[in-house]
């Protein structure tokens, strides 16, 4: 895309907020008296309770093939109980979302699917406020904005080609909570940022972000394979830019300084920086012991593996930033047979190792006795939270709160790029 030669000629976007695959047949409703909104073209108040009917829907009883209701005004909204946010994550729970603008709801196989049509610049402030809080500074929110606009517009419709939506509500896209009050910072920030991209080679970066790097970012081939991408190359979240020596422990094992460690950011005040449907913890560093009848039970729940006792979890291949992106699991099965298996994706390893889903893969193992208890322990020490590639948030924060501009923090993480105003 190219702002001279290509205009963004729809700047509508869907967004999925229940999605088949929630298999869910049966939502509430809410509709203010104060505010105007119509379904199927007649105003309504009060409560909509809509469910699944064979092919159609029911809204209150009445039979319908689809619903659309409509928002007279931007500043008017309905409320939809029990969506489902961090799907398939430790933070994994329902939310109440304030929607306004068109929402449509239809019946497919039997499961609600519910879509949110608005514009884009409309959209962003939300999605940069779920991501991380109101609360952060404005070039934290530019940085996070910039890369919201540019990933949306680099992958539209690609995250879920069938469904014909441009993203999700959700972390498998972008997390898009509804829209609820926005402090005049943050549409300061949109105003700042209003059509500006990441470009790379004349095209508009596919802009990937986790909350915490912990210390080095990943490369986009170790964490979704194919080939590299430059801009997504691993760089270090060091102030000097030196890179940390991986090849031995101590670089996950300790705790040294980088944009997104304590130094920069203290621990004390993440409540006030992170989204609100992430759990409070420490991300930059931090410890998980597993007993063996706990490692084996998740294991067997997660990989179908009939295991009987874990004998070890070797890791196997490391990416740059210390993840691990080659696991092999050596177990003991119910017929006292030896057997292995192997895990080739940061996503299967954190998925498979933790009843909730892991941090991250950049951990170190150690296996111990406990004499004490008569029972072998799994201690994980881990840095960082999420797949690592791109803009780490956390340390983008950081960045900010030490003076760094938006463009800086986004030239920090994606190698390379530039910035440019497409619309």
């Amino acid at each position: 895309m190219q702002k001279n030669n290509q205009v963004i000629e729809d700047l509508l976007i869907k967004a999925g907020i229940i999605l088949p695959d929630d298999k869910i047949n049966s939502i509430v409703v809410e509709i203010p008296t104060s505010q105007n909104i119509a379904m199927n073209g007649r105003k309504i108040s009060g409560t909509v309770i809509i469910k699944t009917n064979k092919n159609s829907l029911l809204a209150n009883g009445r039979k319908s093939d689809k619903i659309n209701f409509l928002a007279e005004n931007n500043n008017d909204f309905l409320l939809l109980k029990s969506v489902p946010t961090g799907r398939g994550f430790h933070w994994q729970h329902t939310i109440q979302v304030q929607l306004s603008d068109k929402i449509i709801i239809q019946n497919i196989d039997g499961y609600l699917f519910v879509i949110n049509e608005l514009m884009i610049e409309e959209y962003l402030p939300f999605v940069a406020t779920a991501e991380m809080n109101a609360g952060c500074p404005i070039a934290l929110l530019e940085a996070q904005i910039i890369a919201a606009r540019s990933w949306l517009l680099a992958n539209r419709k690609a995250k879920h080609p069938a469904l014909e939506i441009d993203a999700c509500n959700d972390d498998c896209c972008q997390r898009y909570q509804g829209q609820v009050a926005i402090p005049s910072q943050t549409w300061q920030a949109i105003r700042n940022t209003a059509g500006m991209v990441l470009m790379f080679e004349n095209e508009v970066c596919d802009a990937r972000y986790s909350k915490c790097c912990g210390g080095i970012t990943e490369s986009f081939e170790n964490a979704w394979g194919g080939n590299p991408v430059k801009y997504l190359s691993s760089v270090s979240d060091f102030p000097s830019g030196e890179a940390p020596n991986i090849a031995n422990n101590e670089f996950i094992s300790s705790s040294p300084t980088a944009f997104c460690s304590e130094k920069f950011v203290n621990p004390n005040d993440i409540p006030k920086y992170l989204g609100k449907v992430d759990k409070i913890d420490s991300y930059y560093r931090w410890k998980i012991s597993l007993s063996q009848s706990e490692m084996t039970a998740t294991l067997n729940q997660k990989l179908n593996l009939n295991a009987k006792e874990i004998i070890d979890l070797t890791p196997i291949k490391r990416g740059y930033s210390g993840r691990i992106i080659e696991l092999e699991i050596n177990y003991i099965d119910k017929f006292n047979s030896k057997k292995s298996i192997k895990l080739k994706s940061e996503y299967d390893i954190r998925d498979a190792l933790h009843s909730k889903f892991l941090y991250s893969s950049a951990i170190n193992i150690e296996q111990i006795d406990d004499s004490n208890r008569h029972i072998k322990l799994f201690k994980f020490k881990g840095a960082g939270w999420g797949h690592g590639v791109g803009l780490c948030q956390i340390g983008a924060l950081g960045m900010a709160l030490a003076g760094h501009s938006a463009e800086e923090i986004l030239q920090h993480y994606f190698t390379g790029t530039t910035l440019q105003k497409m619309y």
